[in-house]
């Protein structure tokens, strides 16, 4: 059976690889074969690729931008003010407030 695609889901992620951020666009493609939707009735036709796992349902970093965050403040004792000032100057606007909560603490 030929499958057609129908659609496609996206989202965004960042990374940061030392020295520059990269922004990653995952796309998930959403397949179905037009003779198995008329027979089932447009339910169970389709097909999509499964989501990759991320660290965190509703947060939109990456690993490495994660670890980097963390090991800055609780390895090289870097505020996070200090942190948002670096990142503002590489081009991302990342509040000190995401970077708390990320890191699992209570906003500042």
């Amino acid at each position: 059976m030929e499958r057609k695609e129908i659609g496609a889901e996206e989202s965004w992620q960042i990374e940061y690889i030392p020295g520059r951020f990269e922004r990653i666009q995952h796309v998930r493609k959403k397949y179905a074969c037009a003779k198995m939707r008329k027979a089932r009735g447009n339910r169970h036709g389709s097909r999509q690729r499964r989501k990759q796992k991320r660290p965190s349902r509703k947060a939109w970093p990456d690993r490495g931008l994660l670890a980097y965050i963390v090991t800055s403040k609780f390895a090289d004792y870097l505020p996070l003010y200090r942190l948002e000032d670096i990142f503002t100057r590489q081009g991302f606007e990342i509040s000190r407030a995401t970077q708390s909560v990320w890191c699992g603490m209570w906003p500042i």
